[in-house]
């Protein structure tokens, strides 16, 4: 394993514990999914206050850098970051928090999957190792 994925993983998991942490007073709405048979290793599903929480704070900056070289990003299809062919065009991980923090009903999720079970073997070949997820969902 690379140490770039190791460290990717330990700040992603010190970023969640930060959050969960600041979230942990409120009537906390962060939801769990694990289901390695569909490829999902653990995600957390952030409601709309906490993908603004998220937002707010230094944590999407700090994993720009990792999350572009280790991860994927899954914008909703009516973002202003996705291109006319579907896929991300603009901006980061920043970018995509920012987005569903700024839209009513935004949301994200972040985990660790396998993508080519999650999308069911149709994923490019350089993406088929990015084990790291952020799943943006405008309403």
């Amino acid at each position: 394993m690379r140490i770039r994925t190791v460290v990717a993983g330990a700040v992603t998991a010190l970023g969640l514990a930060v959050l969960g942490a600041t979230t942990a007073g409120q009537a906390a709405a962060v939801s769990p999914e694990f289901a390695p048979e569909m490829g999902i290793y653990g995600i957390l599903d952030l409601n709309h206050s906490e993908t603004v929480a998220l937002s707010n704070s230094p944590i999407p900056a700090m994993l720009d850098g990792l999350w572009m070289s280790n991860g994927l990003i899954d914008a909703d299809p009516t973002s202003w970051l996705v291109g006319a062919d579907g896929s991300l065009e603009y901006g980061n991980i920043s970018d995509v928090i920012a987005e569903a923090a700024e839209t009513p009903g935004g949301m994200v999720a972040i985990g660790i999957v396998d993508p080519v079970r999650l999308f069911h073997g149709r994923v490019d070949p350089a993406d088929a190792n990015r084990n790291l997820l952020v799943y943006q969902g405008l309403r």
